[in-house]
């Protein structure tokens, strides 16, 4: 009798533990925009067979005391992903490069921070890529009316912590 208690006693922790973990997360998808004016491919090679990489992308507004507010997060595949931001908002777009090791049973994560402030009449491309141990993030700026394109820096509006 003791034992088939010890034994249900165990499952129940063992559920009660997975629901916490499961809700543990803070990460909600960032919601499909009306205004379509990014594009991010992702391109990444962790360089072996036993470890790899893949990059998400969280998504915040600041306000003018630069304080953060997270609005979600996108997952980019090897295709390219197309959202949106706001127009005349300052934005922070920061790059999670998250990498895992199989036989180490370890992983880490390098955030890569762009601050926008997206203007009408423009589209926004961002590239990420990782290869030979190294992490990079490109934006350019596109004029959707003559198509010019032009590489930005990812201005920094705001000093803010990751």
């Amino acid at each position: 009798m003791i034992m088939l208690y010890t034994k249900k006693l165990f499952f129940f922790s063992l559920a009660l533990v997975a629901l916490v973990l499961s809700g543990c997360s803070n990460l909600k998808a960032y919601p499909q925009q009306e205004n379509q004016n990014i594009t991010i491919s992702s391109a990444t090679d962790s360089g072996s067979f036993f470890s790899s990489v893949h990059t998400e992308v969280d998504i915040y507004t600041l306000d003018e005391k630069c304080n953060r507010q997270y609005e979600g997060t996108l997952y980019p595949t090897a295709q390219t992903l197309v959202s949106g931001i706001d127009i005349g908002k300052s934005t922070l777009i920061s790059f999670v490069f998250a990498k895992s090791s199989f036989f180490g049973n370890s992983s880490s994560s390098t955030n890569y921070p762009l601050y926008l402030k997206a203007r009408k009449g423009y589209t926004y491309e961002f590239i990420a890529s990782y290869k030979d141990s190294i992490y990079n993030v490109e934006l350019f700026e596109i004029n959707k009316r003559n198509k010019k394109r032009r590489a930005l820096a990812g201005d920094t509006v705001c000093k803010v912590a990751l």
